[in-house]
């Protein structure tokens, strides 16, 4: 059995890497977060697999995290901008129903959905006020090589 979490991973940033974009800003798309940021971002956070394999096929079940999350000055920020970033991202990650990550040669995902959003408002970090959004996508892969 092959682990998935680099080709999900791979995928979800092909996908969003200089692909955000709303009123000609562009959000960067992370696995690790640089100290210093100092605009927006976006963080594939985690991936949390469970076995589902069958007596045939090795599938794997679980969950990925994507955090979006844009800094508040003072009271000049955008929850309407904002929203509109987390539309994109998602829009962009699952444009249909049956929307499905390409994840190469080796593996096949056979559905994603959105599972869970978490929205925290204002939220306090060590370098000001942030608008984040968390969103749970759930998927199945199928190793196929």
């Amino acid at each position: 059995m092959k682990d998935p979490t680099v080709a999900i991973f791979t995928a979800i940033y092909e996908l969003l890497n200089q692909n955000i974009k709303v009123s000609g800003k562009d959000l960067p798309v992370y696995s690790v977060v640089p100290d210093a940021v100092e605009n927006g971002y976006i963080f594939i956070d985690s991936f949390n697999p469970g076995d589902s394999s069958t007596k045939s096929a090795f599938i794997v079940n679980g969950t990925v995290q994507i955090q979006v999350v844009m800094p508040v000055e003072g009271s000049k920020g955008s929850r309407k901008e904002f929203e509109q970033f987390c539309n994109e991202v998602l829009t962009t990650l699952i444009p249909t129903f049956n929307s499905k990550l390409n994840l190469g040669n080796d593996f096949e995902n056979t559905y994603l959905y959105l599972q869970n959003k978490v929205s925290l408002s204002n939220e306090p970090l060590e370098t000001g006020r942030y608008f984040r959004n968390i969103y749970t996508l759930f998927l199945e892969v199928e190793q196929l090589n």
